[in-house]
């Protein structure tokens, strides 16, 4: 019992040996770039079951940009299931008549875009087909019916943009051709005939309104040679192109944050190489592309989510789209059923309130293995933050400091907050000073994740103002 107690002293000791203090600079004088938002999600707010309830307010609260129209699922009060935003739901006999506005069923599609244009967010059209625990009802165009499919995705774009068949004027820009063509699951055909149905596709599209942004292919995994060869192909037969897209997701035993880094890196690579000066998108993100499990929902769930929008600042992705907003059969969704916040819902949520100060400042501290962080200050100079994230380390803290406060040594305000198993980014400890530089020594455990705010206090009163 002696030699037990004595071991699991020695190895407690140890493993504080072991543990790091990061530290973490900050300079405000020194200005790197600007924190964009990457806020985007798969599928709208609308809940997947009637008795559900909408997530319009929480897209509003965690600042949803974008929202893809993928795997969107619909289940009607007699519990059957309804697939809104795939093509052969909106266009039901693929014999009928495009061009004949009674062949279309927009109604669940116009109820999906409503609820993403009353959040604020902007929609981004994936034109295909979604697997949701069954593989997608079409996974091959034959080549006689690819005109006829691109003037149906055609007239889908009237709807929105132009009234249409008693329709909108959204002005929606981004299309996007296909989902996973290089994953049998979603495409039967070979890759040319890929290629193909995205020549005729983009060419339709373009001629009837040539300020459409069109791409794709929207591939499982960064898909090099998926990009490459569609980028070599648009060049080769004068076919338009305005970004491509990709998907990344990590597992639940790596639990890789910054794959994303590696995974941009290699995208750009491939339109440097080829001199296409075109976006790339990451329209599908999460943890794992299958069911997560409990990482879809816990604390180190939401440290990843952390840890990869912070690490996405460090690359040249224009657009992002974690997959997915409402929970589903699996637990991919953002917010649990009932619409109450996940972990990663926390952490967009933290990351919404690093974006009110998207001027970004020099930070130290990250690493590649997870451990994130990033500083910015508001565009009146009146408000610091500083977003830290830990996925998985052995770290028991760090040591903050801030130098150059824009405000000199007028008074302000700090305010930490704090994301674990315990708390839900909720104010931990807030204190007022008066420097020009600011330090502090915390404890953090991973996972969490801590949000840190330094406000400059207003004047009081007739003798405090200038």
């Amino acid at each position: 019992m002696i030699r037990l107690c004595i071991l699991i002293i020695l190895l407690r000791v140890a493993s504080l040996a072991y543990a790091q203090i990061v530290d973490i600079n900050v300079d405000c004088a020194q200005v790197i770039g600007k924190i964009r938002s990457l806020q985007g999600m798969n599928a709208g707010p609308m809940a997947h079951y009637p008795l559900w309830p909408d997530l319009i307010a929480q897209y509003q609260e965690i600042g949803v940009d974008y929202v893809r129209t993928s795997g969107v699922i619909r289940w009607t009060m007699d519990t059957v299931r309804t697939l809104p935003w795939d093509i052969h739901f909106i266009f039901p006999d693929s014999l009928a008549d495009p061009n004949n506005p009674s062949n279309y069923n927009f109604a669940p599609a116009d109820s999906q875009i409503q609820a993403i244009i009353e959040t604020g967010a902007k929609p981004f059209i994936r034109l295909g087909y979604s697997w949701l625990g069954q593989l997608p009802a079409v996974r091959y165009i034959r080549p006689e019916y690819r005109r006829t499919w691109a003037e149906i995705c055609k007239h889908i774009i009237m709807h929105y943009n132009d009234g249409w068949a008693n329709g909108f004027n959204y002005n929606i820009e981004y299309f996007e051709i296909w989902n996973e063509p290089n994953n049998f699951s979603f495409w039967a055909g070979t890759q040319l005939e890929y290629f193909q149905l995205y020549d005729t596709t983009a060419r339709v599209l373009k001629t009837y309104n040539p300020n459409l942004k069109i791409g794709g292919p929207a591939t499982a995994g960064v898909g090099i040679n998926w990009i490459a060869g569609l980028l070599i192909y648009c060049y080769n037969h004068n076919v338009p192109i305005d970004f491509v897209s990709w998907h990344v997701y990590s597992d639940t035993v790596s639990i890789d944050a910054y794959k994303v880094v590696r995974s941009s890196m290699r995208v750009q690579q491939v339109l440097d190489s080829l001199n296409f000066s075109i976006p790339h998108y990451l329209t599908e993100w999460n943890i794992s592309a299958s069911n997560p499990g409990r990482y879809g929902y816990n604390t180190r769930g939401g440290a990843f989510t952390a840890s990869f929008l912070i690490y996405m600042q460090n690359t040249t992705i224009d657009k992002a789209f974690r997959y997915r907003g409402p929970e589903a059969d699996t637990s991919f969704g953002t917010w649990f059923y009932d619409g109450t916040y996940k972990k990663p819902a926390y952490a967009f949520l933290a990351f919404k309130k690093a974006l009110e100060t998207p001027i970004r400042l020099h930070c130290t501290g990250s690493d590649t293995l997870g451990y994130a962080t990033i500083a910015g200050k508001s565009a009146g100079g009146d408000t610091i933050s500083i977003l830290i994230s830990d996925v998985k380390s052995s770290n028991s803290g760090y040591n903050l400091t801030v130098r150059n406060l824009p405000w000199g040594y007028s008074g302000f305000t700090y305010q930490r907050y704090l994301l674990d198993s315990l708390h839900n980014l909720e104010l931990v400890e807030t204190g007022n000073y008066f420097d020009s530089t600011f330090a502090t020594q915390e404890t953090m455990i991973a996972p969490s994740v801590q949000f840190i705010r330094l406000i400059k206090r207003q004047p009081t009163s007739v003798s405090e103002k200038p």
